[in-house]
């Protein structure tokens, strides 16, 4: 029985780490000239460890809800990656990302 929960214990790591860890399905681009979903692309990327509401945590994410990262250090921690979160550098665009920015904020209390 021990054996069981330990095998679901880390096929759900597995999951959450590779979730966290996905790429980008957006279909709105800066190229296309479509509008860019700052919230979709959140969705697609983000949701699964801080959350809809960004208050997730999970895997050591960071509460998004009550951040203190301007724009700029947001946007560098999307980008780069920081701590247990992987670059989106290779994903996203710049203005894919600042997209993403601006629905953090909004997360914001």
């Amino acid at each position: 029985m021990k054996r069981q929960y330990l095998f679901a214990a880390l096929v759900i790591g597995v999951l959450a780490m590779t979730a966290c860890g996905g790429s980008s399905q957006t279909e709105a681009n800066s190229t296309s000239g479509k509008t860019i979903s700052g919230e979709q692309i959140y969705n697609d990327n983000c949701v699964i460890c801080h959350g809809v509401d960004g208050k997730a945590q999970m895997a050591g994410a960071t509460d998004l809800s009550v951040s203190t990262l301007n724009a700029e250090a947001a946007s560098a921690v999307i980008t780069n990656g920081r701590n247990g979160m992987r670059s989106f550098s290779s994903e996203l665009t710049k203005d894919e990302i600042d997209a993403v920015v601006k629905h953090i904020e909004s997360l914001r209390k």
